[in-house]
C-alpha cells in the first residue's frame, strides 16, 4: 500500500469577494512566491505524485504562468475548471449566477482525473509541512477510511474579520461524528463568538476545526453527483448557496456512508481571508525562511 500514487488536490477556483480579487495569485514570499507555493513545496518533498489545480477559464493564463509552469516542470500537472455549469444534470438550467458552487463542486469536476487516494487543500491557506505529512502518511497506510485534518479553532481567527469554519464532533476514537459549519467567527468583548444557521454561539478556542484538509479515496465519487444533483433540487436557485465540502462529509457521516478519521496537527495555520490579512501572511513567511523551513526562493 505504501506505493501507490498520492494527488493533491489543490482548490483555487474561488472569486474572493471578502478579499476583493484573486488572493489565490497575490505574492506574499521574497520573491513574489503565491501562498499555495509554500504547500506544494511540502506537498513535492513529502511524496505527492501528481498535482490537480482546480480554477476557473477565466483565470487560467494568470494562473499557469504564476503557478502552474513552474510546477509542470517538476511533478505531473493537470487542471480541472471548475465552471457554473459544469456537471449540471440536463434536465436543470444554466444559471444566471457568478459565483462558483462551492468546494464540494469543486471535488466533482476533478472525478475524471483521480483514481487513487488524493488529498485536497485550498490554495489561500498555509497548512504546514507537518500536515500535509500527516494526511499523506494515512493515505499511504489506510484503506477506504477519509482523513480530516484539524486545527484548533482559536489559531485559525482573523484579527481583521469574520471567518467562517467547520467544527469537528469526534468520539473517543477521534471519529467524526458531525461537521458543523460556523459564520462570522471573531472575537467580541473577550469572548470568540460565531453563528450556527441565525443562533449565536459562544464557542470555548479549543474546538477542533476543519480548514479543507481532507484525505480521499476515489469512492467519494460514488456520492458526491447525487448529493450535488440534491442540492440543486433543494437550494439551485439560490445564488449565493454553496455545495461545500465540509456539509457533505458531515451529510455522509450523519447516514454512515463514510468513515472520517480526525488527525489534529500540530502546525500553525495562517492565510488569506481579509486584504489586512496579506502583510500577517508575509511576515509568518519570512519567519519561516529565516529558520530555514524554506528557501528564500521557491520557483527557480
Amino acid at each position: 500500500m505504501k506505493n501507490r500514487g498520492i494527488t493533491l488536490v489543490v482548490l483555487s477556483a474561488g472569486i474572493g469577494r471578502r478579499f476583493g480579487g484573486l488572493k489565490q495569485i497575490k505574492p506574499v514570499g521574497l520573491e513574489g512566491e503565491v501562498l499555495v507555493d509554500y504547500s506544494l513545496f511540502d506537498a513535492l518533498r513529502i511524496g505527492f505524485s501528481k498535482f490537480v489545480f482546480v480554477i476557473r477559464k477565466d483565470m487560467e493564463e494568470d494562473f499557469r504562468n504564476i503557478v502552474g509552469k513552474f510546477w509542470e516542470r517538476r511533478i505531473e500537472v493537470e487542471y480541472a475548471f471548475q465552471e457554473i455549469n459544469s456537471f449540471l444534470p440536463k434536465s436543470f438550467p444554466v444559471p444566471s449566477r457568478v459565483k462558483p458552487w462551492g468546494t464540494a463542486h469543486a471535488i466533482l469536476v476533478c472525478k475524471d482525473l483521480l483514481n487513487s487516494p488524493f488529498a485536497v487543500i485550498n490554495s489561500d491557506d498555509f497548512y504546514g509541512y507537518e500536515s500535509l505529512s500527516l494526511v499523506f502518511n494515512a493515505l499511504s497506510n489506510i484503506e477506504e477510511e477519509y482523513i480530516l485534518i484539524s486545527y484548533k479553532l482559536e489559531e485559525t481567527l482573523s484579527p481583521h474579520g469574520y471567518v467562517s469554519r467547520a467544527i469537528c464532533e469526534v468520539d473517543e476514537n477521534l471519529y467524526l461524528l458531525s461537521l458543523a459549519e460556523f459564520h462570522k467567527i471573531g472575537w467580541k468583548e473577550g469572548k470568540i463568538i460565531g453563528y450556527r444557521d441565525s443562533e449565536i454561539i459562544e464557542l470555548k478556542g479549543d474546538e477542533q476545526v476543519s480548514m479543507n484538509l481532507f484525505g480521499f479515496f476515489p469512492t467519494l465519487f460514488d456520492f458526491i453527483q447525487v448529493e450535488f444533483e440534491n442540492f440543486l433540487k433543494e437550494k439551485g436557485w439560490d445564488n449565493e448557496a454553496e455545495f461545500l465540502l465540509p456539509d457533505l462529509i458531515g451529510k455522509l457521516v450523519r447516514m454512515n456512508k463514510v468513515k472520517v478519521r480526525v488527525i489534529p496537527t500540530p502546525s500553525q495555520w495562517f492565510g488569506i481571508t481579509h486584504p489586512e490579512d496579506l502583510e500577517m501572511v508575509r511576515e509568518r513567511i519570512k519567519k519561516l525562511i529565516k529558520l530555514g523551513k524554506y528557501p528564500e526562493r521557491i520557483q527557480e
